[in-house]
């Protein structure tokens, strides 16, 4: 339905894109694209696919500044025919972002041409860099456990935690890229939604519970989310527990570097914790999960937040010290060649040091 919309809308503006170029030449040229569905924010490192629906008056060609990564299904076609053109990427594993000019154009008279630009982003939709190896277990001195699996897009497919050999959690993600759906089984809990571009959730619902983002209101109104924005979980229209991240004006998009002044945390609607985070210069995205939520221990430790389903929690800098009037932790951290963390110690004023070890 909506390609038909598109198709009809770019019919009925191309109608009216008629170009003479002179008396003795009566050609009517004109290209026009309906836009493609990542081309405002751009495509992240994991991003494989999206299509082109164009429509020329003449025949026509296509173009490509860097056809290295980015390929069309099409490169040619007839006039007064509408294509909708298959587009692959390769993943971005080079660490920054790059680009790719498109350009159609019309054969018989080159200087009339549509141009589009592909962004791909350095990141992937979960915030690590595209070159970031995948997390396949970690292991506390504590005797915690956590143990990842992935799919080609380097998407979590599975995380199973345990301490002591006995399993504590087991989450399980299905993707159906057919209609970006997601359902998630979490014990004895099954939640869905449709993802975004980036492959994630905005809110993860199930017959009762919704875990996901929420916007924060002061007395009068509520703040723009790169102001601050909570992470909640409901259950029977409850909030069990609630976190409210302050980051102050920094921006949420890929690529950009944030981490959060403050955080506030709750339980059933009281605020139990104000959590003062300082934060090292290790980029925290240098492997795919989310280290700094291994600071709660395996007991407390969000499996959605460690696997970076909802990766604005994520701050892009290792912690290295937290703060609040309920304990005083500090964090080392030693790296791999690549940058990805190989250990981490959490150290707990007058009380445990857990040393996670790291395994790719």
């Amino acid at each position: 339905m909506k390609i038909g919309k598109l198709i009809l809308g770019a019919m009925a503006i191309l109608m009216m894109m008629t170009s003479c170029f002179d008396d003795k030449d009566p050609y009517s040229a004109g290209i026009n694209f309906a836009r493609p569905r990542y081309l405002n924010n751009g495509v992240y490192a994991n991003t494989t696919v999206d299509s082109v629906v164009m429509f020329s008056y003449g025949k026509w060609n296509v173009s490509l500044s860097d056809g290295s990564w980015t390929r069309l299904g099409l490169t040619e076609g007839k006039g007064n025919v509408i294509y909708r053109i298959p587009v692959s990427f390769d993943q971005n594993t080079t660490g920054k972002s790059r680009q790719c000019m498109v350009r159609f154009y019309d054969v018989e008279h080159p200087d009339v041409a549509s141009i589009f630009y592909y962004i791909q982003h350095a990141t992937r939709g979960d915030g690590s860099l595209g070159n970031a190896p995948a997390v396949k277990k970690i292991t506390g001195s504590d005797g915690s456990l956590f143990e990842f699996s992935y799919d080609r897009l380097y998407r979590p497919v599975n995380l199973t935690m345990s301490k002591n050999g006995t399993q504590l959690r087991s989450v399980t993600l299905n993707y159906n890229d057919r209609d970006s759906s997601l359902v998630v089984y979490d014990g004895e809990e099954t939640y869905s939604c449709t993802y975004s571009p980036d492959y994630q959730p905005y809110s993860l619902k199930s017959s009762t519970d919704t875990i996901g983002y929420y916007m924060v209101k002061n007395k009068f109104y509520y703040l723009p989310i790169n102001t601050a924005f909570s992470y909640e979980h409901h259950k029977s229209g409850k909030v069990v527990n609630a976190a409210t991240y302050y980051v102050n004006g920094r921006s949420l998009a890929a690529d950009s570097m944030h981490v959060a002044d403050s955080v506030y945390q709750y339980a059933n609607g009281e605020i139990i914790e104000k959590v003062m985070p300082k934060y090292s210069n290790v980029d925290n995205r240098c492997q795919t999960v989310d280290v700094n939520q291994l600071v709660e221990g395996i007991d407390n430790c969000d499996p959605y937040l460690l696997m970076s389903l909802f990766r604005y929690a994520r701050h892009t800098s290792v912690l290295s010290e937290l703060t609040s009037g309920k304990r005083h932790q500090t964090v080392e951290v030693q790296l791999n060649a690549d940058k990805s963390i190989s250990r981490m110690t959490v150290s707990t004023t007058g009380g445990d040091t857990v040393v996670y070890n790291f395994e790719y």
